[in-house]
């Protein structure tokens, strides 16, 4: 008897939803479908969390390959782990045996093992190759604040940066989840398809950043700003390639994420500005990485944090989500085209940035 009733519930709430998509009733659409997306969300939050200091802890080893020119190391941890992402996802999302069907938090439990595996990797490379022996100390050595300070000293700018990038993507689908499944759904598959593109400009910024701190090193200033250059260039000409592409083919690859009619016309609605955003996403990304590696993490920081945090989140709740000079509230093309705008504000600045700073060093000033 209470298995009929939880059915006709469910299905209450299914037409309801339905009636809410056909009259664009937000707030009936969210007390459908909010309950259960609230659910799952917390449950991969929480995942995510387990799997998090161990991500961390593997980013030390990841920033060591690179600047040891060993990015194969990293490849391979990161494609067996790639490898082992779809098997764990049917596991945990659907079921096996006495794992129970998890739905889509079960994809945040599979990355938060996933984490562990890549650290438990990674440190075995470092314990078993011999490459890292002249890296490894014999001796425990007590704290040395001057290195300390060195480190934070880059590291914190850079932290904060970072926070500010990945938190302005996480917490626009968080507000976007009010607006109900449809929207938060369109969202995701945009926001998956930017994370992938974005794999292009950040490798070859990661890759300039290190060519740029060995010439630097090497003390040869002018070649550094030829990488430097060199790696924009490279990053953008992919960047426009990749952007026209995801245009061209945007309704072909939609499909491959849904067949559901409402979330491909979602997705397909913030298409267009996802392209120009790829494209400024590409130039922060190459700019920024540069800076690094002539060791100028203040100002990126400021900027991120105006840039992404105030025009790109703040100005996408406005306009995303109330009423504002532009019109009724935007839903999650308001957010995207706050975004578009931060992104693009922050990519000038810092290309600006970086090239004032590799002309100084080049000039020797």
């Amino acid at each position: 008897m209470r298995a009929i009733v939880v059915a006709r519930d469910r299905g209450q709430r299914l037409q309801h939803a339905h009636e809410a998509d056909v009259h664009g009733d937000v707030d009936a659409r969210s007390d459908g479908y909010g309950g259960e997306v609230g659910r799952v969300a917390t449950f991969y939050l929480r995942a995510i969390a387990f799997g998090l200091p161990a991500a961390l802890a593997t980013r030390v080893f990841v920033a060591l390959n690179a600047a040891v020119s060993r990015p194969k190391v990293t490849m391979l941890i990161n494609v067996t782990a790639l490898a082992l992402k779809v098997p764990l996802n049917l596991v945990f999302m659907h079921g096996m045996g006495p794992v129970p069907a998890l739905g889509g938090a079960g994809a945040g439990v599979a990355t938060a093992l996933l984490s562990w595996l890549m650290l438990a990797m990674s440190l075995a490379v470092w314990r078993f190759d011999s490459f890292y022996a002249r890296f490894r100390s014999t001796e425990v050595h007590g704290p040395r604040w001057s290195s300390i300070r060195e480190q934070l000293k880059l590291g914190v700018p850079i932290g904060l940066s970072t926070m500010f990038e990945v938190t302005s993507f996480t917490f626009m689908a968080v507000l976007i989840a009010r607006l109900g499944t449809v929207a938060v759904a369109g969202h995701q598959i945009v926001a998956n398809l930017v994370a992938i593109l974005f794999m292009v400009p950040l490798s070859l910024g990661i890759a300039t950043s290190v060519l740029v701190a060995q010439s630097l090193g090497a003390a040869q200033p002018k070649v550094a700003r030829h990488a430097a250059l060199r790696g924009f260039r490279i990053a953008i000409a992919i960047a426009v390639t990749a952007a026209a592409a995801l245009w061209l083919l945007r309704e072909e690859i939609v499909a491959l994420y849904t067949g559901d009619p409402a979330v491909a016309s979602m997705a397909l609605s913030l298409l267009g500005l996802a392209a120009v955003f790829h494209l400024f996403d590409a130039g922060q990304g190459v700019a920024a990485f540069v800076l690094r590696g002539y060791k100028s993490t203040f100002w990126p920081m400021v900027i991120y944090g105006l840039a992404l945090w105030g025009i790109g989140l703040g100005g996408g709740y406005w306009i995303g989500l109330n009423p504002s000079p532009f019109g009724p509230p935007r839903g999650p093309a308001g957010f995207w085209e706050a975004a578009t705008v931060a992104l693009a504000l922050a990519a000038a600045l810092l290309c600006i940035l970086a090239a004032a700073v590799s002309r100084r060093h080049a000039v020797g000033r």
